[in-house]
């Protein structure tokens, strides 16, 4: 197989299947020594689905990875990936592209006829995590805890990437958000599209994460291949119907929809999920409450603080919904990030005494201090060079430190 210019090309295949899907198969793979997750078309796909159509999702994903500049050097790759980058770079938020297969020197097939990409190689999927049953055993409180702040905020963080370049990624879900050592990152670009120049096939979307408007747009031409604009709301809605399921410790839609598709099975539908897009598309409001305490694993309560946060995710007019930069910075997601930046202030301050004038830090000694709690002295380096950069400067108040970490 051809990579991408610069990287190894000895890419060594497993049998090893990390996971299969509609269109795809990812097995694990070594470049020069170094695991990573290898994708391409399944079988199936192969068999039924033309070399255009495939051609165009592999370019759809390769280009989107290389607009959001989610790229790093293949090797050496650690156990737990962290990324050289300011803290908001999308590389933080979105699976890295290593390579991906070529033909005349663009992204093409390979030899072989088949279409590759070269991914990061990550942990488990938000619905494995979710299907182990990782919450706490005392009642679930996610607006205290720092799982539910992290998938959200991680969430949110790529969606704003995503918008602000026009992108929109159209299969939100926990199948395509996966942890890369501490990190929650969006996989699977396959489906994204540039708003304004291309449209939603409605038979494309997962039913269980569609949008009202796009339940809407089905339902008026009574058609399953109904062509939609697609918007960055639609992103916004699938991200709320996740985190219902990680309130819900699993699919909080689940049972609803299935009811839909048994009496289906009695009543003929005059296209696929009539039923269940009927009941999407309907004016009325979600009724939070109701549906998270009709989950068995839903143990907690909901409070008016996390009830009003998911009203401006999952609200059914499109308008009404706030975009991924305010989502991102919600007050409801500051919570641990600011109680964790007074923690730092507070070391910081025991350090510097009773000094009036605040202690001004060398780059030195900040490798120093990233070191001995634990930080890779590659990771460390490629942190402060970004600091030096961001600030002009080489030494640093702790004040601007924080600044950089916690809110640039």
């Amino acid at each position: 197989m051809s990579l991408e210019v610069g990287l190894p090309t000895a890419l060594c295949l497993r049998d090893e299947i990390l996971g299969e899907g509609g269109w795809s198969i990812v097995r694990k793979g070594d470049v020069s020594g170094c695991q990573v997750a290898v994708k391409t078309f399944n079988n199936q796909v192969l068999k039924d689905v033309e070399q255009s159509v495939r051609q165009d999702r592999f370019l759809r994903e390769v280009n989107a990875l290389k607009t959001l500049g989610a790229r790093a050097p293949l090797c050496p790759l650690s156990p737990h990936p962290t990324h050289p980058t300011h803290p908001m770079h999308p590389a933080e938020h979105f699976v890295q592209l290593l390579g991906y297969s070529k033909f005349d020197g663009l992204p093409g097939p390979a030899a072989d006829g088949r279409f590759y990409t070269v991914l990061e190689l990550g942990g488990e999927r938000l619905d494995q995590w979710l299907a182990k049953g990782l919450a706490m055993s005392k009642p679930w409180q996610p607006w205290h805890l720092s799982d539910f702040g992290d998938i959200a905020r991680s969430l949110f963080s790529a969606l704003y990437h995503l918008h602000s370049r026009e992108l929109v990624h159209l299969d939100v879900k926990p199948e395509n958000i996966m942890r890369f050592g501490r990190c929650w990152k969006l996989i699977d670009l396959e489906c994204c599209m540039s708003i304004g120049r291309d449209f939603v096939l409605t038979e494309d979307i997962t039913p269980l994460y569609a949008s009202p408007e796009l339940a809407r747009a089905a339902m008026a031409t009574s058609a399953r291949t109904t062509l939609v604009p697609p918007s960055s709301q639609m992103d916004i809605w699938a991200a709320g119907v996740v985190l219902l399921d990680v309130l819900a410790e699993g699919c909080c839609f689940g049972e609803m929809k299935a009811s839909f598709d048994l009496q289906a099975l009695f009543e003929e539908e005059a296209f696929s999920n009539e039923g269940w897009y009927g009941w999407l598309s309907s004016p009325e409001p979600l009724d939070f409450r109701s549906l998270l305490e009709s989950c068995d694993s839903f143990r907690g309560r909901l409070d008016a603080q996390l009830e009003a946060f998911l009203k401006v995710i999952l609200a059914k007019e499109p308008t009404c919904r706030l975009s991924a930069l305010q989502l991102r910075d919600h007050e409801l997601l500051q919570a641990p990030r600011d109680r964790g930046r007074r923690i730092v202030e507070k070391v910081f301050s025991a350090a510097a005494g009773q000094d009036e004038d605040p202690p001004l830090y060398s780059r030195d000694m900040l490798m120093e201090v990233l070191v001995c709690i634990g930080v890779a002295a590659q990771d460390a380096n490629c942190m402060l060079d970004a600091l030096c950069q961001h600030l002009g400067c080489s030494a640093f108040s702790c004040t601007s430190l924080l600044n950089f970490l916690y809110h640039a």
